[in-house]
């Protein structure tokens, strides 16, 4: 998780980025494609959203937490399950003075390589 300056984490609350699994039976992409590149609203946007199938934590970050960096020869695989094709990130803000016109500059970086790292068993 990153910020962009102060501003932007004092009013972040919690980021989480979640992996996906589409039900038994259905395909990832036919079950996914309703949300792909989808904003929502917790308080406003009563759509449906598939958390039932994104329930494993791949990384949260919470108010007080640290800017967390993975070292250079550690990563996270992805791509190795057959049925998880999809990710879902969930951010909650929060502006309790109702500052207008509030901009948050927030993120994740994610880097992707080829090279598995050495795995000690």
């Amino acid at each position: 998780m990153f910020f962009e300056n102060e501003v932007s984490k004092r009013h972040t609350h919690h980021s989480d980025f979640f992996r996906c699994k589409a039900p038994k039976g259905v395909k990832a992409e036919e079950y996914f494609s309703k949300y792909l590149d989808t904003t929502y609203d917790c308080y406003k946007d009563h759509r449906e959203f598939p958390v039932d199938n994104c329930q494993m934590f791949e990384f949260q970050w919470s108010i007080g937490g640290k800017i967390t960096l993975f070292p250079e020869n550690v990563g996270s695989p992805i791509g190795e399950e057959e049925e998880t094709k999809f990710f879902m990130t969930e951010v909650h803000y929060d502006n309790p003075k109702k500052v207008p016109n509030l901009r948050i500059h927030s993120g994740m970086n994610f880097y992707y390589t080829d090279n598995l790292r050495y795995i000690l068993n």
